[in-house]
């Protein structure tokens, strides 16, 4: 009795320290978990600080639309413009030319009459 005693005895101790083992193998798991957690804790707070960044020049983007829109319609006002006033040009072309006719006319007429 004194003998199985003793083997269990040292049967217990064995499985001590495969338990002692176990555990330490598993507080070596949990430190590397631990650490994994900081690096994707890390790796979170900087995709944050890009997805600002990408949401600010995103908001800048979008107000350089608005500004280049803007500026488009003020450009396709002064196209307007100054295709109003190519008519109003042309029309005074039309009149200038007409009076150019009328005066080598005058002067045909002036030249008879010498």
């Amino acid at each position: 009795m004194g003998m199985e005693l003793e083997e269990m005895g040292m049967e217990l101790e064995e499985m001590g320290m495969e338990l002692e083992e176990m555990g330490m193998e598993l507080e070596e798991m949990g430190m590397e978990l631990e650490k994994m957690g900081m690096e994707l804790e890390k790796m979170g707070m900087e995709l944050e600080e890009m997805r600002k960044e990408l949401e600010e020049m995103g908001m800048e983007l979008e107000e350089m639309g608005m500004e280049l829109e803007e500026m488009g319609m003020e450009l396709e006002e002064m196209g307007m413009e100054l295709e109003e006033m190519g008519m109003e040009l042309e029309e005074m072309g039309m009149k200038l030319e007409e009076m150019g006719m009328e005066l080598e006319e005058m002067g045909m007429e002036l030249e008879r009459r010498e």
